[in-house]
């Protein structure tokens, strides 16, 4: 006699697929009727186990569950993405969990799943001080989690299924004064160490300073793109999942790099254990692991506030109260100061912002007819970051 399994499996289509559900009765006798999310049927009979054998137990609190959530190599979502061929990296899943430890868990950790729902999340979500852009990556985040607890049976659905993303008109960031720039940037090594504590991260944040270039763009410069006489090429930028493409606008362009931005490089290339011509030039890990995000902005604000300056009761070297500064602030900063002693179409070319009337000039840029476009502009560029 062949064991009776205590739910029934069906396939329901969608419009992409056929997904495999589950009938069961729960223990106050009602049947429950349920998609797995899966389209394997061993899969699905794994999803369908978990789901009856969860019914009779206490809810999970946010914390509990997500105690391996994007952890690398301990999560089963991200194994399940994978072997589904979908693109999922190390550093977009430590990103993701970085938002839920530091974010989400504080406010929700203790309360149970199902005691979660998309109106308590959402006020939440609008009040944080954050941009648009994070707060959506946020809501992608908590999506996830919750789709994976109702595929489950922890929870009923997904009260995070129809959230609506927030608009694109996130914080307003702000800009550095000129005075703000040179206490951030002295013109000394020595000063330079002092505030940013490596020549690396000097480097860095002068040269994404001083050439308006996107955080994105400065992870996957390689020493190959200093080139001659001061200029840097942009050709590469490493996206929001971690992978390796043509800048946002999709062109390559060319930006001056003003004396004490080639100084700092030249310093920082002494004393770099990876020269070659293909090495990352702010590397991560490895010659060639770019930066992550978070390093960015743990840098800066400890640059900001002198953290780690010998006396204390000193104030913040850079106000930020009541400020948005985040390193997209420097691109700000360099577009707001340049705008007023460029000609427009430099600054676009040098900003790699598209205009119509020069698409022409840059669908398929050729370095060396940029530099030589660009070089009327060469002595405001390096008299502005002089000091």
């Amino acid at each position: 006699m062949r064991f009776k399994a205590p739910f029934t499996l069906y396939k329901r289509a969608t419009q992409s697929t056929k997904v495999w559900c589950v009938s069961y009765y729960d223990d106050q006798g009602r049947r429950v009727r349920k998609s797995t999310g899966e389209t394997s049927k061993p899969q699905a009979m794994k999803a369908a186990i978990r789901m009856v054998t969860r019914q009779d137990k206490d809810t999970p609190t946010l914390r509990e569950y997500t105690q391996t959530f994007y952890v690398w190599g301990e999560c089963s979502w991200i194994k399940r993405q994978h072997a589904k061929g979908k693109g999922f990296n190390r550093q977009w899943a430590q990103s993701l969990r970085s938002m839920l430890d530091n974010h989400v868990l504080p406010r929700f950790g203790s309360m149970k799943l199902d005691a979660l729902n998309r109106p308590m999340i959402e006020k939440w979500l609008v009040d944080l001080p954050l941009s648009n852009q994070t707060k959506n990556h946020c809501l992608y985040m908590m999506r996830n989690i919750f789709r994976e607890a109702a595929a489950e049976g922890i929870i009923k659905a997904n009260p995070l299924e129809h959230a609506e993303p927030m608009g694109k008109n996130g914080c307003k960031r702000d800009v550095f004064t000129m005075e703000e720039l040179q206490l951030l940037f002295p013109g000394t090594r020595d000063g330079l160490i002092s505030v940013w504590k490596t020549l690396k991260y000097a480097a860095l944040f002068l040269a994404m300073a001083s050439t308006g270039i996107r955080e994105g763009e400065a992870r996957a410069v390689r020493w190959r793109h200093v080139l001659p006489s001061g200029w840097l090429q942009v050709e590469l930028a490493v996206k929001e999942d971690g992978t390796v493409g043509p800048p946002k606008n999709g062109e390559t362009r060319v930006v001056r790099l003003p004396p004490l931005a080639q100084q700092a490089l030249s310093w920082w290339h002494d004393v770099t254990p990876f020269k070659g011509l293909e090495s990352l030039v702010f590397f991560g890990s490895a010659s060639d692991r770019p930066l992550n995000r978070r390093t960015f902005q743990d840098i800066l604000a400890k640059a900001l506030d002198g953290e780690h300056r010998d006396d204390q009761s000193k104030p913040p070297r850079v106000v930020t109260e009541g400020r948005f500064l985040t390193t997209h602030s420097f691109r700000h900063t360099f577009n707001t100061v340049m705008r007023r002693l460029l000609p427009a179409d430099h600054l676009r070319a040098l900003m790699g912002h598209k205009d119509r009337r020069m698409s022409d000039h840059y669908d398929h840029p050729d370095v060396e007819a940029q530099i030589k476009y660009l070089e009327p502009s060469q002595a405001q560029i390096e008299r502005t970051f002089s000091w």
